[in-house]
């Protein structure tokens, strides 16, 4: 026989209950909460030409947010007075079309893209004119990365500086994929920079290397490059050696740096270089480097083998 309850009594199992049932459902939304958290679109912000390189700046600075995100350069041209610094982890930067957007230096000594000690970056899809006379090897490097990780420049046109088109220094995991360099002094140099990438990319007119692999100058680490792959690049028309794989200071050395499948033809006498050696390719102090499948033409000597060259079991390399 069921028990009578009184009014009150039923009021109150009622009032539990959808307490009970309150509880469950915001325990279960929280997890919903957390995923969706996780889930947020990153920041895009879009540039107009008039933004210039104050405007990109102040996009990095003040308006991605400190995780990061992209900018997207709509097509026209970008003047730059001063180098546009990456300051935070996670940015990409890219263009609308590579032959639609040009950023063009208007005044001071300065590049195009620098960054420090960031992760996570791409620059992509634009084309660099620095506007400067190549003379000397002592003028400004378009892309200069410093201490950073995972790196991709890739798309992307540079061109009329007196140093490097593009320079990675102490960096760890580098992508330089389908660029392009012309009327620079080096054009793609890799200082104690670790897992790098540089493939199907086009070097032309460098008063001095095309690619030089080696060690960091300021001698901040105690390695040179490691783990280079250096693939199915096109090298024309330079003045010292076109993929040089070498260091110049004794304590140093690179390893596992392999050069394969790149064309290099036509070297160049350059008027204003002291070093017009005209070498494909130069390996010295260098430990199992793998140099196979290139095409070397027109130049005075194809491979120059340097001193201190080794295998990591102690053989000579052959």
């Amino acid at each position: 026989m069921l028990k009578k309850i009184s009014r009150r009594e039923f009021i109150g199992t009622v009032a539990r209950f959808i307490a009970g049932l309150i509880i469950v459902k915001v325990l279960f939304m929280l997890p919903q909460a957390r995923i969706s958290e996780q889930t947020t679109t990153p920041t895009t912000i879009t540039l107009s030409p008039s933004a210039g390189r104050r405007g990109i700046q102040d996009a990095i600075d003040n308006k991605l947010p400190s995780s990061g995100g992209s900018i997207k350069l709509l097509n026209g041209t970008y003047n730059l007075d001063d180098d546009i610094k990456i300051t935070k982890s996670n940015v990409t930067i890219y263009g609308e079309s590579r032959s639609g957007v040009l950023l063009k230096r208007t005044a001071n000594f300065s590049g195009a893209f620098t960054a420090d000690g960031k992760s996570n970056i791409t620059v992509r899809t634009m084309t660099i004119d620095i506007q400067e006379t190549t003379q000397n090897n002592d003028g400004i490097s378009i892309i200069g990365f410093e201490d950073c990780s995972d790196v991709n420049i890739s798309n992307t046109t540079m061109r009329n500086c007196d140093k490097m088109g593009i320079i990675v220094r102490r960096c760890n995991g580098v992508v330089i994929n389908n660029c392009a360099t012309s009327n620079t002094w080096n054009g793609i140099v890799s200082q104690s920079s670790r897992n790098v990438d540089i493939t199907n990319n086009k070097i032309h007119t460098c008063h001095g290397d095309g690619i030089y692999i080696t060690q960091d100058f300021y001698k901040q680490v105690s390695y040179g490059s490691q783990d280079v792959l250096v693939k199915n690049n096109d090298i024309r028309q330079w003045a010292d050696t076109a993929i040089d794989d070498s260091v110049s200071d004794t304590s140093y050395r690179n390893a596992r740096i392999y050069i394969e499948d790149n064309t290099i033809v036509n070297s160049l006498t350059s008027p204003i270089s002291t070093d017009n050696n005209e070498l494909g390719i130069t390996i010295s102090r260098t430990t199992d480097t793998h140099i196979n499948g290139n095409t070397v033409n027109d130049c005075i000597q194809c491979i120059n083998i340097g001193v201190e060259n080794r295998n990591s079991d102690g053989s000579k390399l052959q």
